[in-house]
């Protein structure tokens, strides 16, 4: 039995990933399964619903949803336990779906509550995955790294939100890719605080959210000429003006 079992199983009832020890992988090694067609016909299912996406667009919804799904397990051991499972390509494997993975770990090791320690492994962790993708589709690995640290961001604070620990989740999320010399620092990634009222009279806002800001493009864009509300390319004030209309509608529909 793994250490972290007990988060493991937590994990597990999220729907979106599925992590299992096993000391014997059931496939081929994450290392190697890059290195196969398995990569490719990845890039091609990131087309599913999306027909007209270029090469460098499936590159980059493939590696955010990668880096989302798999770090689901850190995220969640980090802020429940303190300790994290050593994802290495050498000791894992995958059996990937298009909104869901499977993960298998044959390593028990644990790494503590370090985030520079953390974040060496995960950088490791993705940039075969990383070079691998560029090769295929020529997204820049900088832009990955940018749509990683995005990816990253947003999954400590899914996962810190029904913890009710979120403000520790978005500074461990800033804390992991603030460090100057490391691929995942760049000057966007953050959270932006939208406090919304009903009424000017209001003390207290009707919504309150923290948002995501992203460094990196998904380039939905070359599917279907549309921006998401939160890109990159999106000015500052019309992000904000999309955003704070999309809350208002959530908050009105679950009335």
């Amino acid at each position: 039995m793994h250490p972290l079992q007990a988060q493991f199983e937590q994990v597990n009832q999220s729907g979106y990933l599925t992590v299992s020890y096993a000391p014997k992988l059931p496939g081929p090694k994450l290392v190697d399964l890059i290195q196969s067609d398995w990569l490719e016909h990845m890039l091609q299912a990131q087309k599913d619903g999306r027909p007209n996406l270029d090469k460098r667009g499936e590159g980059a919804f493939l590696i955010s949803r990668f880096a989302f799904l798999t770090a689901l397990v850190v995220a969640s051991c980090q802020l429940t336990s303190g300790q994290v499972p050593r994802l290495a390509g050498t000791s894992t494997t995958v059996n990937a779906r298009r909104e869901s993975i499977e993960l298998f770990i044959a390593s028990n090791e644990v790494l503590n509550d370090d985030i520079a320690a953390i974040r060496q492994m995960l950088i490791q962790f993705y940039q075969p995955m990383v070079e691998r993708v560029a090769a295929l589709t020529k997204l820049a690995p900088a832009k990955q790294w940018a749509l990683i640290s995005d990816a990253l961001a947003m999954t400590w604070q899914f996962v810190g939100e029904p913890l009710g620990c979120a403000e520790k989740a978005r500074q461990t999320a800033m804390a992991l890719l603030t460090d100057e010399k490391s691929v995942l620092k760049n000057r966007r990634t953050s959270f932006e605080e939208y406090k919304l009222f009903a009424s000017p009279d209001d003390s207290a806002p009707t919504i309150h959210q923290f948002i995501r800001v992203r460094a990196g493009c998904c380039r939905k864009f070359t599917d279907d000429g549309n921006y998401c509300n939160t890109c990159v390319y999106v000015p500052k004030e019309d992000r904000q003006a999309r955003i704070s209309e999309t809350l208002w509608q959530n908050y009105y529909n679950r009335q």
